[in-house]
C-alpha cells in the first residue's frame, strides 16, 4: 500500500520485481485489496481508490475557464519566435492549446 500512496498506482510487474514474488501473488494481493475498497484494479495495476474518485474532479477541472485557457495560450504564442524551444505543463490542455495556437 506504501508504494500505491506514495506513486498513485502501481503494475503488477513492478511489484513482482519489488517484493520477489510472482506476478500471481501480487494479483491475489490486488484482488484482496479492491474487495476492500481500499484499490481499483486495472489491466497490469491497480491505483488508489481515492485516486479514481479524484481523476472525475480533475478532468471537470479542467473544463473551468477554457476561454481565459485560450486567451493565455495565445498570448504566449505572441512571444515565440521560430527556434525558440518552449517547456509546456503535464496537462493535457497545455499541449492541446499548443496544437490549436500554433497548429501543430
Amino acid at each position: 500500500m506504501d508504494i500505491l500512496k506514495e506513486d498513485g498506482s502501481a503494475k503488477v510487474a513492478a511489484l513482482s520485481k519489488i517484493f520477489k514474488v510472482t506476478e500471481v501473488t501480487i494479483r491475489q494481493d490486488l484482488e484482496k485489496l479492491e474487495e476492500e475498497g481500499l484499490i481499483v484494479r486495472e489491466h497490469g495495476g491497480a491505483y488508489l481508490k481515492d485516486m479514481a474518485d479524484q481523476s472525475g474532479n480533475l478532468i471537470l477541472a479542467n473544463q473551468d475557464n477554457l476561454d481565459l485557457k485560450e486567451a493565455i495560450a495565445q498570448k504566449c504564442i505572441d512571444f515565440i519566435e521560430s527556434g525558440d524551444t518552449i517547456i509546456l505543463g503535464f496537462r493535457k490542455h497545455h499541449y492541446g492549446n499548443c496544437q490549436k495556437t500554433h497548429g501543430l
